[in-house]
């Protein structure tokens, strides 16, 4: 805690390395609200011991929590649900939302504000500040009735009620650049008339207002990220200070995927504004943009022959699955459901797409052309698990059996059980984002300790201990992004560069 005025930051909490987050005021101003744990926790805003406040749900974290004005009730998320806490006990579900996060009370405590579909915005770890689109929505307490106030094309997130409740701020990166916006809403929480553009060229990352509505704090982020490579290490493990850089620009990039032959990087980036795909010809090409659209398009995978580039895009409000001829022709949807689907990767023969749902306990789905070339309906081939991938042969898929890092596990295409590669327990390491050797004989994945510290690792396909292979040991070169991808002799994957300040203005009411 520090003062606007200026002065030292006061620790309210112990230094260690347990993640504590999202920090919010009570009414009267004596506790500090904050996420560790799993849980919910308080600390004395003069200082002392935190206390419990919600135990962690078993199976999935809290992800948000804030006290109701009257300090009686906590709202809090688990998963895709907004909860009520009071008197030591939730109290009851008041309504199912699409990945909710940062949800906060009108000042009357009617109504309560969520960012929805996209919850790894402000969430620390590796997808922290994802570029995927979202929508804020709002929440009747009374009844769970649920409107939302935005467009769900666009980046809008952390929402903030003015003193008097008739209005919504929040950040939108709907015109470019992350700037705040406003939008007049009902007493019943929908929106009145279109939203009004407060700033211009701020690139805040998170707004709060003070409870009488006269100062508004934000939190801009820069951060720039490029794709680097390093030659397979002939014996590793080695450093990943020696890696080259592929890529140059103001630009935030995800996903590369280099294609089987190894003779392209994929990739998206929001160099443009909006996320888009892109190409470079390996070893030296220039980057080539693949789409070039008013929506978001993410992680852009070539088909076998080079005349298609499949990709997931919020063209309907959620992620569904596209494929683009390259010569031109009509983009074909894939897949049209309320499921988040991601990150598609062609068969070997370019018959089949496979994808994951992004939705907890995700889902590994197939999608296979027909003789027209028209897409069949997908078909799911496990229930649980995400970011598949396929073998060189086409027999297997690799997927990971968490989000965010977790067991690393194989399927045959078509039918029979699971082959665990990599025991999160036994290995004393998380996988993330699997993806196959060429050859077909090994699984690259990247793996983050508890320090954060990024490494890149293998494992053979035929079962076997972890290799290292790479170390991120610098900490002026951080990779906070859990893909990586080799091919052409070279391992590729992407650093980071983010810089972060707090700032006060004052809000003049006209």
């Amino acid at each position: 805690m520090r003062q606007v005025a200026g002065g030292r930051a006061i620790p309210l909490t112990s230094d260690s390395t347990e993640v504590e987050w999202e920090p919010y005021w009570s009414a009267d101003g004596t506790r500090i609200l904050f996420l560790a744990r799993g849980g919910v926790f308080s600390a004395p805003s003069s200082g002392g011991d935190p206390r419990p406040e919600i135990p962690a749900p078993a199976g999935a974290p809290i992800v948000s929590a804030e006290w109701s004005p009257d300090g009686k009730t906590i709202a809090y998320v688990v998963d895709d649900s907004l909860m009520l806490w009071a008197n030591q006990r939730r109290e009851r579900l008041v309504a199912t939302i699409q990945k909710p996060a940062l949800c906060r009370w009108s000042p009357d405590a009617k109504l309560i504000a969520c960012a929805s579909g996209n919850a790894f915005y402000l969430q620390p770890g590796i997808v922290f500040s994802n570029l995927s689109p979202s929508r804020i929505v709002v929440v009747r307490v009374k009844d769970g009735a649920t409107v939302t106030v935005t467009d769900s094309t666009s980046l809008n997130q952390s929402p903030a009620w003015s003193s008097d409740g008739r209005w919504l701020y929040f950040v939108s990166d709907r015109d470019g650049p992350r700037d705040i916006f406003a939008q007049r809403v009902t007493s019943e929480g929908r929106a009145s008339g279109a939203p009004l553009r407060l700033t211009t060229g701020l690139g805040a990352q998170s707004i709060a207002l003070s409870a009488d509505g006269t100062r508004l704090t934000y939190a801009p982020l820069s951060a720039s990220s490029n794709i680097w490579s390093l030659p397979f290490p002939a014996h590793p493990p080695v450093s990943a200070a020696g890696a080259e850089q592929v890529t140059t620009g103001d630009q935030v990039i995800e996903e590369p995927y280099v294609t089987r032959d190894g003779r392209w990087l994929m990739y998206h980036s929001d160099l443009t504004g909006k996320g888009q795909a892109y190409r470079i010809a390996l070893p030296r090409g220039a980057p080539e943009r693949l789409t070039n659209d008013a929506y978001d398009d993410y992680a852009p995978a070539l088909s076998p022959d080079g005349r298609e580039v499949a990709f997931h895009s919020w063209r309907g409000g959620s992620r569904d699955i596209f494929v683009q001829p390259l010569d031109g022709g009509a983009v074909q949807q894939v897949t049209s459901s309320p499921r988040q689907e991601a990150v598609a990767h062609w068969s070997p023969d370019g018959a089949a797409l496979v994808f994951g749902d992004l939705n907890p306990p995700g889902g590994v789905w197939i999608a296979r052309r027909r003789p027209d070339k028209s897409w069949g309906s997908p078909v799911e081939r496990l229930a649980a698990g995400y970011w598949p991938d396929w073998s060189p042969d086409g027999r297997w898929l690799v997927f990971s059996h968490e989000l965010v890092g977790g067991g690393i596990g194989i399927i045959p295409v078509d039918s029979g059980p699971e082959r665990v590669l990599l025991d999160p327990a036994r290995a004393g390491l998380l996988g993330e984002v699997p993806s196959w050797s060429a050859d077909g004989k090994s699984i690259y994945f990247k793996s983050h300790d508890a320090a954060g510290k990024a490494s890149i690792r293998a494992i053979p396909a035929a079962g076997g201990a972890p290799q290292l292979l790479v170390r991120f040991d610098d900490p002026n070169h951080p990779s906070y992004r859990p893909e990586v991808t080799v091919g052409g002799g070279r391992i590729f994957f992407a650093m980071e560069d983010r810089q972060s300040d707090v700032y006060v203005m004052d809000v003049v009411k006209r």
